[in-house]
């Protein structure tokens, strides 16, 4: 079969050739002519300025040593000062022995004795040469992450598990670096000044590595790793890591931290040490007082117990851990409070922790995905009570939802929700669905048409926590809201002063001009009440009228509503 032409095999390589004889400098470009391209210089100084014009197009040197104005020892050692250059290999080209073994300490690749008078060898060792060194190149372009320098994460990897192998009962430091809200960060600063970062952090844990034994590579975008064998609390690591980040770009406010786990035994995993040191990183993402953090026995608990929660979540939803409460909500404008709704929450009764409040895991299930399981078991839960109450009381009892950022971002939110009012025989108009005024941080444009699609296809829309958030004048004249939930902390807050109370009174006017009802969370106590009465807020949940409770526990109240109503 015919060979197919490669114009990278058939490409011809170019060979300096340095020496000030010319008959040696010819005798030389006859041997190799037919294989490469040949230029000549006749002294070390006429070498350095072809070198330095051409560093990208010659493949390899053949230096003499003794030449006048400058040798080839002074040539070796300027080309070793720069990177670019050092990676062209130098073959000297000299008769005395002793000259080769110096010439070979300062960085010549290999030695070619005179006379010439074996051309086929030294075809051959010019062959073997710089074949070796364009495979090293491709490896080095492989193993080195072309932003920065070091060790990609799959090479990094590999070279901490030589490290291991050669050092099996040292104790080593597993480290992360991480530059905090760096895509925040690029879309303040641009593209250009945030890979600045990353070099300056890159180089700065690369001599820092260097100094303690160890090697340095990069993780994802923005996050470094290093491995070293010698241990620490690397509190200069992160001054320095902040300090030359912060000379380099004065104007900025830019974190970055650091995250350690201490891997004393090979008991614990390379990849788990590396995880372990990016869940104590990420303890002190945002806390710019804090630059350094340390995977300990209490992290480690707290880890487990997460992990644990993730596991069970499954499961526990299917053995019926996870119950619906709810929480009454009342209209308070009018001769008495009416009840006019509830809010559903989730609680989950572990079987073996015992009762887990929200906080324990709903943030969690946010970061990782798992919250639109919960959410829709809630979702298909409360449906399904609203119906039951339906049919028992005949009354009409809206009962809000709770929808996640995560929620939001399916584009098929609105077909689920449709399935579950329809499959337990309610409408729409009967379950409200609640998101927070954070969720509107990113993607506001992404977020404001799923709510949309929601409320087009008839559920009311509630904005929970609000003034608590994001830009919230921006979110109340963007998006169709129906009802806007005044964050407890404007409730508690509205009795130690008069500017606090005020404040409500502006965002109650808001509303009114909006058109949008207002639900104020967290009442606890009667002033509360009557202040909030007296603004003008339509509605009102706490614990002033009851805590969230089971459904048997919430129809006390609905059949109080029916009492009071037919009196």
């Amino acid at each position: 079969m015919e060979m197919r032409h490669d114009p990278i095999l058939n490409y011809k390589r170019t060979v300096l050739i340095v020496d000030d004889e010319e008959v040696n400098r010819l005798l030389l470009g006859s041997i190799l002519e037919d294989d490469y391209n040949i230029i000549y210089a006749e002294n070390g100084r006429e070498a350095w300025d072809v070198i330095s014009e051409k560093t990208s197009t010659i493949s390899i040197v053949l230096l003499d040593l003794l030449m006048p104005e400058m040798n080839g020892f002074e040539v070796i050692k300027m080309m070793q000062r720069n990177v670019i250059t050092a990676a062209i290999p130098v073959i000297v080209l000299t008769s005395e022995k002793a000259m080769e073994v110096e010439s070979l300490r300062l960085g010549a690749a290999d030695f070619i004795s005179k006379p010439y008078d074996m051309p086929e060898i030294i075809l051959a060792r010019v062959n073997r040469m710089v074949q070796f060194f364009e495979d090293k190149q491709v490896i080095s372009s492989v193993e080195r992450d072309e932003l920065t320098g070091i060790y990609t994460k799959r090479f990094f990897f590999k070279y901490c598990e030589k490290l291991d192998k050669f050092h099996p009962d040292v104790k080593t430091d597993a480290i992360m670096v991480d530059v905090d809200h760096y895509g925040l960060l690029k879309e303040l600063y641009g593209n250009d000044m945030a890979e600045g970062v990353l070099r300056i952090c890159a180089k700065t844990l690369y001599l820092y590595a260097g100094k303690h034994e160890g090697i340095a590579g990069r993780g994802e975008e923005d996050t470094f790793y290093a491995y070293l064998m010698a241990t620490g609390d690397h509190t200069e690591l992160a001054a320095e890591l902040n300090k030359r980040v912060a000379e380099e770009f004065p104007d900025t406010n830019i974190h970055i931290r650091v995250g350690v786990f201490k891997r004393e035994s090979r008991d614990v995993s390379l990849l788990n040490s590396f995880h372990y040191a990016q869940i104590a990183g990420d303890t002190i993402s945002g806390d710019y007082s804090a630059l350094v953090a340390v995977y300990d026995n209490e992290l480690r608990n707290a880890t487990l117990f997460k992990d644990r929660l993730i596991h069970d979540i499954k499961a526990g939803i299917e053995t019926g851990q996870f119950v619906v409460y709810y929480q009454p909500k009342y209209a308070i404008q009018g001769d008495r409070p009416r009840l006019c709704g509830a809010e559903a929450l989730v609680r989950w009764f572990h079987k073996d922790f015992g009762f887990l409040t929200p906080d324990k895991y709903i943030s969690l299930f946010e970061q990782n995905g798992l919250i639109q399981l919960v959410d829709r078991f809630v979702w298909k839960e409360t449906a399904e009570q609203i119906k039951k109450w339906k049919d028992r009381y005949d009354l009409d009892l809206p009962v809000s939802v709770n929808a996640s950022r995560m929620d939001l971002f399916d584009p098929k939110l609105s077909d689920v929700l449709l399935e579950i009012t329809k499959a337990a025989g309610i409408s729409p108009q009967d379950l409200h669905v609640e998101v927070t005024e954070s969720a509107y941080a990113k993607d506001q444009d992404r977020m404001i048409e799923a709510v949309k699609k929601i409320r087009d296809n008839g559920f009311a829309i509630e904005m929970d926590d609000f003034g608590t958030g994001y830009s919230a004048l921006n979110i109340l004249c963007s998006i169709p809201l129906d009802v806007l939930k005044l964050d407890m902390s404007f409730v508690r807050q509205m009795e130690s002063s008069h500017e606090n109370e005020m404040m409500v009174d502006i965002i109650l006017d808001m509303a009114k001009m909006l058109g949008v009802e207002v639900n104020a969370e967290g009442v606890e106590t009667g002033v509360q009440l009557d202040k909030l009465k007296k603004l003008g807020c339509d509605m009102v949940q706490g614990f002033y009228f009851s805590k969230p409770v089971p459904p048997a526990e919430f129809e006390k109240f609905m059949e109080k509503e029916i009492r009071e109503k037919s009196e």
